[in-house]
């Protein structure tokens, strides 16, 4: 199989799969583990910003591949995610669909997803919060995105 947009080949991952993955990440490296999610999100979120091309609106673009490719359904809650403040919300996340009950990790890997993305459409660095999370039994995953102050 091959990415539409990249052209690269993909693989394709069970929920469940994934959860044995945070599962065992977790048991091995217990204080480490979000971090290391965190930067694998980061790294794939910084490639897919180049894959988005030439789309007008690129957070859309980015909603379509997370919905076409099973995520979830990803919707602007409050503010502009390029701009200085917004919160986005992911329905349905994949990452804790059969996490329920466990809210040990979260959602760190799509939070790393968020934050390559968005360091590199808008050309910032941005602080993201995962204010709320399906994991939890919160009825959504909220990611709240403030610009930060790039470090030289």
């Amino acid at each position: 199989m091959k990415d539409a947009k990249t052209g690269s080949r993909i693989f394709v991952m069970s929920a469940s799969g994934w959860a044995s993955i945070k599962k065992e990440l977790a048991d091995t490296f217990p204080t480490e583990s979000g971090i290391i999610l965190e930067r694998m999100g980061y790294s794939y979120g910084a490639d897919l910003a180049s894959s988005l091309g030439r789309a007008s609106d690129k957070i859309g673009a980015f909603g379509l591949y997370v919905a076409t490719n099973g995520w979830g359904k990803l919707t602007v809650l409050t503010g502009d995610p390029l701009g200085t403040s917004s919160s986005l919300g992911l329905n349905g996340c994949v990452f804790c669909s059969s996490m329920k009950g466990d809210p040990s990790l979260g959602c760190t890997f799509f939070t790393g997803v968020l934050h390559g993305l968005l360091d590199e459409l808008a050309d910032e660095e941005h602080a993201i919060t995962e204010s709320k999370c399906e994991c939890r039994g919160d009825p959504v995953c909220q990611f709240d995105v403030e610009t930060t102050e790039m470090e030289h």
